[in-house]
């Protein structure tokens, strides 16, 4: 299950709230079998999106973490099988005057991950404007204007 749907900051930041409010967390390069621990991400630590653009969304309920980090181990399994669905939420983001959409999916469907996927996406169904299937914030398209850029033929480069 996936949606797509591009955000201005402002847009971003009332997403990231919500998720907060659900005890959902960040995670980045959750996929990287070298480490033996994840941080926790801050909203604060976000601002980059060239940095921070693919993430992971956990609760408290798909996985517990304590003290700003979850461990690989934790994650997935010796032979790199994931033991919890971990939500990846891809941010939107401009580049060369390109306005790419973002995108919340789940390659799963255990009943609390499921859970969190729905609320989410929920909250985006209510909250932004449907454009043929491509969900846009309440001020995307004015982040557009301002800033002059266009909406992306694709999702990525």
């Amino acid at each position: 299950m996936q949606i797509n749907f591009f955000t201005s900051p402002n847009d971003e930041k009332a997403l990231f709230e919500f998720i907060r409010k659900k005890e959902g967390y960040f995670i980045c390069d959750f996929f990287n079998p070298k480490k033996q621990w994840i941080d926790v991400l801050e909203i604060s630590d976000l601002a980059d999106v060239s940095v921070y653009r693919d993430l992971g969304v956990l609760t408290q309920d798909i996985l517990p973490c304590s003290g700003g980090k979850i461990y690989v181990s934790d994650l997935r399994d010796k032979r790199g099988f994931p033991k919890v669905e971990v939500l990846e939420f891809t941010r939107s983001y401009a580049n060369d005057g390109m306005f790419y959409p973002g995108r919340l999916w789940i390659n799963g469907l255990k009943p609390e991950t499921e859970k969190l996927y729905r609320s989410i996406s929920g909250y985006i169904r209510r909250k932004f404007i449907d454009e043929n299937g491509w969900y846009w914030g309440e001020t995307a398209r004015e982040f557009c204007a301002e800033t002059g850029l266009s909406k992306a033929a694709s999702t990525h480069l």
